[in-house]
């Protein structure tokens, strides 16, 4: 050997005692590991520095509260349920403001919870509301009101039916009426 090749042997010789008196452990560089190891105990280790993961888990308690018989019956429930969707489709609130108001007139938390001696209570509280809602237009009346507006518009029914491709006005259903109704009104001053 040439005394370069020995005098470099000796400098890695003194490398290697000296990272082993640190206590550092020995690479050997032809083997390659990854950068990152996860273990199963919860250790993640990069480059010989040690993270620990604490993994906690949560346990979501769900509070289950059973109506008993000082509460409302299940067909009364349904009676109340059935009266606020009754009020959600005919006057257009949703059904969270709906709750909300029941909610904190009459202070329950849940409509099943609802002592039984409030329930007269709640339902005449929302026969009134529903009473304030106008009812649906007849057939009849969107019929009238149809003719008054076609009566306003140059050409008169013929003219609407034709531009609105309608044979007859008694084919059409309450709905498509009331739509009818609704464009006419819009359209002419």
């Amino acid at each position: 050997m040439t005394d370069d090749t020995e005098r470099r042997k000796g400098q890695l010789i003194d490398l290697m005692a000296a990272a082993a008196a640190r206590g550092k452990p020995l690479r050997n560089p032809a083997t390659a590991r990854p950068a990152v190891s996860i273990k199963g105990n919860g250790n993640i280790v990069g480059n010989h520095n040690q993270v620990h993961v604490t993994v906690h888990h949560r346990h979501a308690a769900k509070l289950v509260v059973t109506p008993g018989p000082q509460h409302i019956t299940q067909a009364q429930a349904a009676e109340i349920r059935a009266m606020v969707n009754r009020l959600v489709q005919l006057q257009g609130h949703t059904h969270q403001m709906v709750w909300t108001t029941l909610k904190r007139r009459f202070n329950f938390t849940s409509y099943h919870l609802l002592p039984a001696g409030q329930f007269p209570d709640v339902h005449h509280y929302l026969k009134a509301w529903l009473a304030k809602t106008p009812a649906p237009p007849t057939r009849q009346t969107l019929l009238r009101t149809i003719h008054a507006q076609a009566r306003k518009h140059p050409g008169g029914i013929d003219q609407v039916k034709a531009t609105h491709n309608i044979q007859s006005l008694k084919t059409l259903s309450d709905s498509d009426l009331h739509q009818l109704a609704t464009t006419l009104r819009s359209k002419i001053p």
